[in-house]
């Protein structure tokens, strides 16, 4: 949510309320908070594909690199499923909360000089119908989004392969083109190991439900 000051209800590590704080006070006295997390992905021909937004350059954190699908703080008073807005406003489409999946709670933490997150992170997926070309993008948070084997994902973070290829689409000149790379394991926003493995693993049982 951009442009407004963005007050958090705050947390001790049990997860028990108590107060509330604005963002920059949240990170940097390193309250705990809540986040909304959406990972999207797709299946085609029994092939799972993992969806990671590009950051922004100029963000305080992890800037310009692949990230969550979508995602963002829940503000004072939010429930984790209203945190849907998030994908809209970063992404462009339109998502109810009546077709994201809840995989769990997954805390975490972080720390980079005087910046300090300790998140509950509120983790929902969804499969994506949409084509690359159907995003638009909101200009200070997202510049790009590729889509990654989800088997070469675990792999990678797994340490059994170096880099991954990605297909995606950046947008130059104000408008999305057609990009594809390799990335290695720091061209990642660093959520830890064990959290990508997870995500992956739930994906994973999911999808595998659903390919007949």
């Amino acid at each position: 949510m951009i442009g407004l000051r963005e007050e958090l209800d705050i947390f001790d590590e049990q997860f028990n309320k108590i107060g509330t704080a604005d963002r920059d006070n949240v990170h940097r006295k390193g309250y705990w908070h809540q986040t909304f997390q959406c990972w999207l992905y797709d299946i085609n021909d029994s092939q799972v594909r993992l969806y990671f937004q590009k950051r922004h350059p100029a963000k305080d954190s992890f800037a310009n690199l692949l990230d969550i699908t979508s995602a963002g703080h829940l503000l004072v008073g939010e429930t984790p499923i209203e945190g849907v807005r998030e994908v809209e406003e970063e992404l462009g489409i339109k998502v109810t909360a009546e077709e994201l999946r809840y995989i769990g709670v997954y805390k975490y933490a972080y720390r980079k000089d005087d910046f300090i997150d300790h998140e509950f992170c509120h983790v929902f997926i969804k499969e994506y119908d949409g084509s690359l070309e159907d995003f638009t993008f909101q200009e200070s948070e997202v510049t790009g989004m590729f889509a990654i084997e989800l088997d070469n994902v675990n792999k990678l973070f797994k340490g059994e392969i170096n880099s991954v290829e990605a297909m995606g689409v950046v947008v130059e000149d104000r408008r999305l083109v057609y990009k594809s790379d390799v990335y290695h394991i720091n061209s990642f926003a660093d959520h830890g190991t064990d959290y990508y493995n997870w995500v992956c693993q739930q994906i994973l049982q999911i999808s595998n439900k659903k390919q007949p």
